[in-house]
């Protein structure tokens, strides 16, 4: 082992990979959202609470620089042991798949734990979240402009969902809110929450992190394309229009110094589109 430490410290790693943490903190999340979220479709909101918000903060926090170190750095393992803890028992315990379905809260009430105790993790260390594209970032910049875009991005979706029938015949996405109108809010009231967190994750925490250590083109391109994979069961068109918007949304939170654009702009283009299709279908039963 210390062999090892010593041929390290002659290569430099840390010099000349600054970026490996951040990185495997990025990868890590993607790959349990892209394993998970398949099997647990209606649990979206806590699985995105867990994996890309508690375990995905925590983590940042685990390897950043801290005024408190030991305090934040125990918090931040907490944190992450809790925001995983569902996935390992059901794997241990040889769960069926279904098994957070009969019980959602198996699922929910760890992935609140891990989201306190995360949060915690930041205070403690003194995590800065404007320099981490979480806090409102030159609002005064972005906000005017978040505005005028919104009728465009808005007006863009209802005019694809009324020409493509493939949108027209998949969306709503979620099968409880192709039964009323009432469905599809209460349906879009838990989008809203995982969609805050997956800005908050791919378009803050992730994008401004490579950016500190790789530049701002690796960060655009890295997360842009990581962020159009998980959109692989998504309709052809919507899954190449992905990459597009996921890097124009990059270069704009980057100069926001904020996430919250991406987040004002991707869920109201969601629940537009989910509407158009809604009233042109009328209600289903799949």
């Amino acid at each position: 082992m210390q062999r090892l430490r010593a041929l390290l410290a002659d290569l430099r790693v840390a010099e000349h990979l600054p970026g490996l943490g951040p990185i495997w903190v990025i990868g890590a999340c993607w790959l349990v959202d892209q394993r998970l979220l398949p099997r647990l479709e209606k649990l979206r909101p806590a699985a995105y609470c867990s994996v890309f918000l508690a375990m995905g903060l925590a983590g940042f926090v685990f390897l950043s620089p801290t005024r408190l170190r030991a305090p934040a750095r125990a918090l931040a393992l907490l944190a992450m042991g809790g925001g995983a803890a569902p996935y390992l028992r059901g794997r241990i315990l040889g769960l069926p798949r279904g098994w957070a379905l009969e019980n959602p809260d198996l699922l929910l009430y760890p992935a609140l734990f891990a989201f306190v105790l995360a949060v915690a993790a930041a205070i403690t260390g003194g995590f800065d979240a404007e320099a981490h594209g979480i806090g409102r970032g030159d609002w005064r910049w972005w906000g005017p402009k978040v505005g005028g875009l919104l009728a465009i991005v808005v007006g863009f979706g209802v005019l694809a969902v009324l020409s493509i029938p493939q949108l027209q015949q998949y969306y709503p996405a979620d099968r409880d809110a192709r039964r009323d109108l009432g469905s599809l809010f209460v349906v879009q009231g838990g989008r809203g929450l995982y969609l805050l967190v997956e800005e908050f994750f791919w378009h803050g925490l992730a994008l401004f992190a490579i950016a500190r250590t790789h530049g701002p083109r690796a960060a655009v391109w890295i997360t842009s394309f990581l962020y159009f994979a998980a959109h692989h069961s998504k309709p052809e068109l919507e899954m190449a229009s992905s990459l597009l918007g996921a890097l124009l949304l990059g270069v704009g939170c980057l100069r926001a110094r904020s996430f919250w654009p991406a987040f004002l702009l991707h869920w109201p283009l969601n629940v537009a589109v989910e509407l158009t299709a809604f009233f042109l279908m009328g209600p289903r039963v799949d």
